[in-house]
């Protein structure tokens, strides 16, 4: 695990962050094998300091406390955990990059809040298409050197997500590093996407770059996409609670108060909270194991105690044309309603599971983590030419690079 923090103009903290990181993704290719290069970018709120964990502290009932508690245990090394050796008797290799922003500006009520909102939401762009662009864009050159070496997966929490979109999708001229993917996009030649799958979970963002991106994408495989990237389904995949307040409904309404028509116009809303932009229904649970999936669809298992999974299937809205963009809200009301009693320390034994994300902050959970491997292995299924089928091994195919 390696961590790139950044101040609010754009400058590291400590240029030996991001060095080491290179070297690290690097250095894990060696003597072959496929490695897994996870990039995160926290969001509102958060930051890269470690906090304090109770021994009972988990990615399930109980989670852990600071992103960064989660993204080691819930994310790194819970990877690992449950996929297969990508070379005999070597362990799969997973890098992990916690890119860090000054999420954070007041520590007390109300002002935890207000005027929090605003300069964190300009400065979440600000940062990614300063510091956070030119980082992204090293750790890219780096995995360019032997592409096929590599699965890279790029996700943003929250404000986080509009840091990565910022980086990733808006192309300013103050700025000649950010719109990495845009930018690629623009260029004649055949591509090779320098990230296999950008993941945006309960976004603090507006809908509008994504239906940018989009459009962006259909006019290149239209007209002159030369490029497998373009059969990818899905490239993007944007995840919202309905348990998640602060999105959901905070959100709109700090946007309408704190207008900024530049960067956002009236696109008050993240995509996956935007209902006709939704592919996919909310996951219904099922009882019965499918063999096979539709197309697009996907199946994965939630932890509803130790001894004891539910398995949810996801299936596309027929009215929806498959796109590389996949947007979906992860729970209905009531589910959502339950995660937000069971997060209630005296609720927690009587509440049942019923949902997927319980919280703005809850992106971490094993529901959460087996939701995003069942998307991938969909994909790698697909392209491989397999039925797409409901895993129910608890470990699965590592990612493998993909054309």
């Amino acid at each position: 695990m390696n961590f790139v923090e950044f101040k609010d103009n754009g400058k590291q903290f400590d240029d030996r962050q991001l060095a080491a990181a290179l070297k690290q993704v690097r250095a894990a290719r060696a003597n072959g094998g496929q490695v897994t290069v996870f990039i995160y970018i926290h969001g509102w709120h958060n930051n890269a300091q470690e906090r304090d964990q109770s021994p009972s502290r988990d990615c399930a009932q109980n989670l852990y406390v600071g992103d960064v508690a989660k993204f080691r245990n819930c994310g790194l090394k819970v990877f690992p955990d449950n996929s297969e050796p990508t070379s005999p008797g070597a362990p799969p290799r997973i890098v992990g990059i916690y890119l860090a922003w000054h999420g954070t500006d007041f520590g007390w009520l109300p002002f935890y809040y207000v005027p929090s909102y605003p300069f964190r939401r300009h400065f979440a762009r600000a940062v990614g298409l300063s510091g956070m662009a030119s980082a992204l864009q090293s750790i890219f050159t780096a995995i360019e050197e032997q592409r096929d070496s590599y699965f890279v997966i790029a996700m943003g929490h929250s404000f986080g997500a509009r840091v990565l979109e910022a980086a990733d999708e808006v192309v300013n001229p103050k700025h000649p590093q950010a719109g990495i993917l845009r930018k690629l996009r623009s260029e004649e030649s055949s591509l090779r996407l320098p990230v296999d799958m950008v993941l945006y979970v309960n976004a603090a963002t507006s809908h509008f770059i994504s239906i940018e991106t989009i459009k962006d994408w259909q006019r290149y495989c239209k007209y002159g996409g030369s490029t497998g990237e373009c059969g990818r389904n899905p490239l993007y995949l944007a995840v919202s609670s309905r348990a998640d307040i602060l999105t959901a409904i905070v959100m709109p309404i700090a946007n309408i108060v704190f207008f900024a028509p530049t960067t956002d116009r009236y696109h008050i809303i993240s995509a996956a909270n935007t209902p006709w932009m939704q592919t996919h229904a909310i996951p219904r649970p099922i009882h019965t194991i499918p063999t096979t999936l539709p197309q697009n669809a996907f199946c994965f298992a939630v932890p509803v105690s130790e001894s004891q999974k539910v398995y949810y299937e996801v299936d596309p809205k027929s009215d929806r044309t498959p796109a590389m963009f996949w947007a979906m809200n992860s729970d209905h009301w009531i589910g959502s309603l339950e995660g937000t009693l069971h997060s209630i320390p005296g609720l927690r034994n009587i509440v049942r599971r019923h949902w997927i994300i319980s919280s703005h902050g809850d992106v971490w959970n094993t529901g959460v983590f087996n939701m995003v491997r069942a998307v991938i292995e969909a994909e790698q299924k697909k392209v491989l030419g397999k039925v797409v089928t409901c895993a129910q091994s608890t470990k699965g195919q590592a990612p493998k690079a993909q054309h």
